[in-house]
Parts: structure tokens; sequence; C-alpha cells
């Protein structure tokens, strides 16, 4: 976060974690409970592997982490808080970049 803040790293790829854990969570609960993840929908999806085709799977939606949105996604989803990013050494380019 904070090279992105600077502006020495544009971007980085931001995976929702509270979207993958609640995806993860209801296929878990399903399969413990017996039933059919892609009967239920929980998996619309499919990958392939080296090893596999046609995984079942629920794909999860990325963002680019870019500055113009560090606060509206991995401080909003609780990854960090803008305390944690905008150290000493960092409050400027947070200041320039508008993350208070």
């Amino acid at each position: 976060m904070q090279r992105i803040v600077t502006g020495e790293q544009y971007m980085s790829v931001y995976k929702p974690y509270p979207d993958l854990a609640e995806a993860a969570a209801k296929i878990a609960v399903a399969k413990v409970q017996g039933r059919d993840i892609e009967f239920d929908a929980l998996t619309r999806d499919t990958v392939d592997s080296p090893t596999n085709k046609k995984i079942p799977s629920q794909l999860v939606s990325v963002v680019a982490l870019t500055q113009d949105n560090i606060k509206s996604t991995v401080v909003a989803d609780g990854i960090y808080k803008i305390s944690d990013i905008c150290t000493s050494d960092y409050k400027s380019a947070c200041s320039t970049i508008g993350l208070k």
C-alpha cells in the first residue's frame, strides 16, 4: 500500500477478502451438509487445472487497487487501517492523494 501511495508502484490486484471468505464459507457449509454445491448454484463457474477440467468454482471479481480506491477497498474492508498505511514516513504522500 505504501508503494502505491508514494507512486513507486502504480497498482496491485485486490481480491475482496470478505467476498472470498463468504463464498468459501457457504461452499464449505453446503459440502458438510452433504448438499451438491453445483445444484445449489454456489458454483456457477468452472475452472481448469493441469490435471482436472471443469472444476466447480465460484469466481470472485478482482479490483485494480490504485491510489484512487485504497480507502474504498482495503480500508473499507478492514484489511488495513489508514494509520497502518500512513505512518510518519508516508504522511505527506497520503495527504497528497487525500488519504486521511
